[in-house]
């Protein structure tokens, strides 16, 4: 374990920059979603977890013979339970984004949720966030619960830290194995798909998709490629939350967007200095598990 933690570390070092570069692109930083993107937010008790209800996404569309451009509202059928927790990279950045907020507290899971609003609108109706200090084994269970009590197909995007068949909690709160997973085998009726950006991850999606997952999103070894989840929710929206056929259109997409994104190419050159053919030979995409 030693090892694979060691591993990790160094992989985390490419990641950390690349990070800090995506969400700063073009000095263009991210923001607390406007009441545009959020309706309304309710802390639940303990203050580590929120309700967030997502404000209707309106769209322009060209329709009739002579191409006449109307506004129509999306629809939205799914919910989301968001996890973003981290204690590495986000350390690191501490500084930075201290800098460029002028304040203390802004951390990377703050950046990502900001980052991300704006494209899960276009999905989701209501998100049940989980603070980047309240993850752990008894919270995760208990928003999985709650996303179950509503009744309506759910999504689960959980960023964090793995080792082969572990999560790594928030600071201080320990790690959920494959035997914690386990226990909830055949308990969620409404879980759709699971989006796992940690490494290792897929060591443990025979145990979510026992719990109930009808699908797994998740990476073999170390991962680095934080391309992905942009363009997957980018996906979502356009294949109406379908998380199957999202995963094949990224897929399908992936190495085009890489290599004709402006503002990709110049985060690869500035990161790892490579251009997108370079880079595509050593990352992985992630694999589905149905």
């Amino acid at each position: 374990m030693l090892k694979q933690l060691s591993n990790l570390r160094n992989a985390l070092a490419k990641s950390l920059l690349l990070v800090s570069v995506l969400v700063a692109q073009g000095c263009i930083y991210p923001k607390a979603p406007s009441s545009v993107t959020v309706s309304s937010i309710q802390t639940l008790p303990g203050g580590k977890s929120e309700w967030i209800q997502m404000a209707p996404y309106r769209k322009t569309s060209t329709v009739g013979p002579r191409g006449q451009t109307v506004s129509i509202t999306q629809k939205r059928s799914k919910n989301l339970l968001f996890i973003a927790a981290d204690d590495v990279i986000g350390k690191r950045l501490q500084p930075e984004f201290a800098k460029i907020y002028n304040r203390s507290d802004i951390r990377i899971e703050n950046v990502l949720w900001w980052l991300y609003a704006p494209k899960i609108q276009k999905t989701y109706n209501y998100v049940l966030r989980i603070q980047w200090n309240g993850f752990n084994k008894d919270s995760f269970f208990k928003a999985l619960r709650q996303m179950e009590s509503l009744k309506q197909d759910y999504d689960v995007m959980l960023l964090a830290h793995g080792i082969p068949n572990h999560l790594i909690s928030s600071p201080g709160q320990g790690v959920i194995s494959f035997r914690d997973i386990g226990a909830l085998k055949g308990k969620l009726r409404f879980a759709d798909g699971l989006y796992l950006q940690a490494c290792f991850g897929n060591s443990l999606s025979p145990d979510f998709l026992d719990a109930g997952f009808q699908s797994v999103i998740a990476y073999e070894g170390l991962n680095w490629n934080f391309f992905y989840p942009d363009y997957f929710l980018d996906a979502m929206a356009l294949k109406k939350g379908d998380v199957e056929k999202s995963h094949d259109h990224v897929l399908g997409h992936f190495d085009g967007k890489l290599k004709w994104s402006l503002q990709d190419r110049q985060v690869l050159k500035r990161v790892f200095g490579e251009k997108p053919a370079e880079y595509l030979d050593d990352v992985q995409l992630p694999e589905l598990y149905y």
